[in-house]
């Protein structure tokens, strides 16, 4: 009867020990399922990294549409940027201007 008892008692207790060591892991599964959810806050607090399709639904949503360039307006930006950097090119532009008045 007594090695019956010593038996059901060592039993038990292993059983705590197996039970302690789950919920040690348990615990710190939790700890880092939390500190990872507070690494991931604060970094959205830091800088909200949107994607472009998200970007371009806002733009959607807010009314934003973009201008549509026909060819005759892509040239003359194209002519403008390179006339802002090249001084014989204000020349040129100046006598087309000319000849074709």
């Amino acid at each position: 009867m007594l090695k019956e008892r010593d038996l059901m008692l060592d039993m038990q207790m292993k059983e705590l020990f197996n039970r302690g060591e789950l919920q040690k892991e348990l615990e710190l599964e939790v700890d880092r399922l939390f500190r990872l959810k507070e690494l991931r806050l604060s970094c959205m607090k830091i800088s909200p990294i949107r994607t472009l399709r998200e970007k371009e639904e806002e733009k959607k949503m807010n009314g934003y549409q973009p201008k549509e360039l026909n060819y005759d307006e892509e040239d003359d930006i194209r002519t403008e940027s390179s006339s802002e950097n090249d001084p014989s090119a204000i020349g040129n532009e100046i006598i087309a201007i000319v000849t074709t008045r």
